[in-house]
């Protein structure tokens, strides 16, 4: 199986070429995990050593659809807020999320304070094919 992951400008300009056009599959590429350990602490021991940070465009249109005003100080995700999702998963506090319903995989919580906003992202682990944590969702919260 061939998979493109798009290395090409940042994590803002994936995000808006994707709310550009919907036709766009392939995930960004952000990174490398920078906290194996941490996270193994939160999801049962699994060793994400070298795995890739990915942002897929599904998370990024999930994103934009489901998480814009709530009512409750949430504001939606702007391009800009994409370049942060790395430093939310390295900086953050990690806690543990239970397990996909659709795909079974693990999940975790990491949520880190930027200025006067909590960043709160979910994130999957995928296993032998695609060693990655990918972005699930993200919602940012003003305090």
């Amino acid at each position: 199986m061939n998979r493109y992951i798009n290395a090409n400008g940042g994590a803002a300009q994936f995000a808006e070429r994707v709310l550009q056009d919907k036709s766009i599959q392939e995930p960004a590429w952000v990174g490398f995990v920078e906290n194996p350990e941490s996270i193994k602490a939160v999801t049962g021991d699994i060793d994400t050593s070298g795995y890739l940070v990915l942002i897929p465009a599904d998370a990024v249109h999930h994103i934009d659809k489901h998480h814009k005003h709530d009512g409750k100080g949430q504001r939606p995700a702007k391009a800009d807020d994409y370049n942060l999702v790395s430093r939310v998963l390295a900086e953050g506090t990690l806690l543990p999320s239970s397990p996909s319903n659709v795909t079974g995989l693990t999940r975790f919580i990491a949520e880190l304070m930027v200025g006067s906003e909590v960043f709160r992202c979910i994130f999957e682990v995928t296993g032998k094919k695609l060693r990655s944590v990918s972005l699930v969702t993200m919602s940012i919260k003003t305090k």
